[in-house]
């Protein structure tokens, strides 16, 4: 399961290297961790994990905008990151993906094993896990917010935006002089 960090600092990572506005940015990448709010009502990984219900929402969201020529890029933006949250979470344990057309979770395992000294016996792996949906409802959740690999992960990503920002404001400086 990805951590809410990484949730977060993927696709914020992702739009800044793409040059959308940091501050846009930010708050879009915000919007990845909504799926996650199906705890408070007591289930996780259901209704908001679903690329039918993602879609099913910001489609019309995104033909609204569009005919209102308001914020289009916006809306396609936060689908994006919705989506996103999707990517990291399948490949971290299973969803409800084609839910409720298809009541069943979706997760992907893959692994590039290695052998030394008989490389030629390395080979990737990959599984398809499908099982039944079931949401049940609990009584208590407990998970990480961040770990240490996903601090790890998020200081990688978002240190190459952090130093272009420090760059450009000093080679702005120097400008002036």
């Amino acid at each position: 399961m990805a951590e809410s960090l990484l949730h977060f600092a993927v696709p914020f990572a992702i739009l800044a290297i793409l040059g959308i506005n940091l501050k846009k940015g930010f708050v879009v990448s915000l919007m990845a961790l909504l799926p996650d709010f199906d705890i408070p009502l007591y289930v996780h990984r259901c209704y908001f994990h679903s690329l039918i219900m993602i879609m099913a929402i910001m489609l019309p969201i995104i033909l609204i905008t569009k005919r209102m020529r308001r914020c289009e890029d916006l809306s396609i933006l936060i689908t994006i990151v919705l989506l996103s949250h999707l990517v990291l979470d399948i490949f971290g344990g299973s969803i409800p993906v084609f839910w409720p057309i298809l009541n069943m979770n979706v997760g992907v395992d893959t692994q590039l094993l290695f052998h030394y000294p008989q490389i030629s016996n390395s080979y990737p792996q990959i599984q398809i896990h499908i099982e039944p949906a079931v949401f049940k409802s609990f009584q208590t959740f407990d998970a990480p917010l961040f770990t240490s690999g996903g601090v790890a992960v998020t200081a990688l990503l978002i240190a190459p935006v952090l130093a272009k920002i420090f760059i450009d404001r000093f080679k702005k400086q120097q400008a002036k002089f």
